[in-house]
């Protein structure tokens, strides 16, 4: 039995994984599984038309158009990617293909159109003088990027970490949870943007000592900055031992201090992985992305750890 390579974001939902996420207007949830499509006139539609802005990310814009019997939403932050949502009602509609979304706009007392709730994710506001963002390099130099360099982990999850390095001039992202790596340049107030996708931002906060602390990606995920871990070979004995799988208690690894390494080594077809310290009690193999994160209990003694995609093993006796 191979492990699985991949972490599974689920409700965190973080770096490119909201990449995809955002790209169906936040996930709208389902009403009915076959909702009625309803004839609207193009005199019935027309007051739809318009942009409308997302009351929490005002860099996040969707415009409406008509187009025979149905609307045409075109997401403005995520390269003008389009859905077509069908009538339901006189002011709901839904859409078909992919990921339903089911939206429902708000008149106002006047008869207006003023606002639009995106699968009860949230309200979003008509904009009457929208204005298309446009992010600006700013000139920047190899050596201002590296204050940037570090490690971070999610603060809701002790499992998922990101590093920054500075390359070629850019920022690179790299998800430790399966490798994958994004590039990004500053703006002029030097935030941080990805040219391709522009909505994937990243606004860094500084310490009293101008020290990089924490970091905030989609202007919503806080990724705290933590400190590299520094083990003596001596002090990497104390996470050797075998560590069975809780849930197939035939799949065992064992784990050896080999340098200022860890060698993992799976019983059950002799692969082995070297995993070397990042963090306190964090590991991870660079030659393949293999995170490994140690648990232990109120004496410091190491009782187990979190692998790969989430599987948990119990250090054995």
């Amino acid at each position: 039995m191979q492990l699985k390579q991949l972490y599974r974001l689920a409700a965190i939902g973080c770096i490119a994984m909201l990449v995809h996420i955002q790209a169906t207007a936040q996930e709208g949830t389902k009403t009915a599984d076959n909702p009625t499509i309803i004839t609207l006139s193009a005199a019935q539609l027309k007051p739809f038309e318009g942009v409308f802005q997302n009351a929490q990310n005002k860099e996040m814009n969707v415009q409406f158009s008509v187009d025979s019997n149905s609307l045409k939403a075109k997401l403005l932050w995520n390269q003008g990617q389009q859905l077509r949502l069908y009538p339901q009602s006189e002011l709901a509609f839904f859409s078909k293909e992919g990921e339903r979304v089911n939206i429902t706009f708000v008149k106002a007392a006047d008869g207006t159109i003023t606002q639009v709730n995106v699968g009860g994710n949230g309200l979003w506001n008509r904009v009457r003088d929208y204005k298309p963002i446009t992010k600006q390099e700013t000139p920047h130099t190899p050596a201002q990027l590296k204050l940037y360099e570090g490690l971070f982990k999610n603060e809701h999850s002790d499992n998922l970490y990101m590093q920054f390095t500075e390359k070629d001039n850019n920022l690179v992202l790299k998800q430790l949870w399966d490798g994958q790596e994004v590039q990004f340049v500053p703006d002029t107030a030097w935030h941080f943007f990805n040219k391709q996708q522009q909505m994937f931002t990243l606004d860094f906060t500084k310490g009293s000592d101008g020290q990089i602390t924490k970091v905030m990606a989609f202007r919503r995920d806080i990724w705290n900055k933590v400190k590299a871990a520094h083990y003596t070979h001596d002090e990497l004995k104390a996470f050797e031992g075998k560590y069975q799988l809780k849930v197939d208690n035939d799949d065992v690894i064992q784990i050896s201090a080999v340098g200022g390494n860890l060698v993992i080594k799976q019983l059950w077809d002799g692969k082995e992985t070297v995993v070397a310290p990042l963090a306190d009690n964090y590991f991870y193999g660079t030659t393949e992305a293999y995170p490994i994160k140690f648990d232990k209990n109120s004496a410091g003694t190491v009782t187990g750890a979190t692998a790969l995609n989430g599987d948990g093993f119990e250090k054995m006796k």
